[in-house]
């Protein structure tokens, strides 16, 4: 049995959830990193200067139109174009 679904069904069943998972590999990754690698981090972090990263509990998602309203209302002049892609702010 073959189901087909529209992009809009997709959109908004698997987009949260791959979301989610990417966001959380991301932060255990780093976590990780800043955890088994700290001494090693400490070191590079002697010559060229940083900050541990830093994840939220969940990802924040802001959609383009909303981005681009507080874009404009920061005052930057933004042009629409259109992309094929998402952006997540962290």
């Amino acid at each position: 049995m073959i189901e087909f679904l529209p992009l809009s069904h997709l959109s908004h069943t698997l987009f949260p959830t791959a979301t989610l998972v990417v966001h959380y590999m991301f932060r255990h990754i780093f976590e990780g990193l800043e955890s088994r690698y700290a001494e090693e981090l400490a070191v590079i972090r002697e010559q060229y200067p940083s900050e541990p990263v830093q994840f939220t509990e969940k990802p924040l998602i802001i959609h383009w139109a909303e981005g681009m309203q507080m874009l404009r209302q920061a005052g930057h002049q933004v042009e629409t174009i259109f992309v094929f892609f998402f952006v997540v702010v962290y």
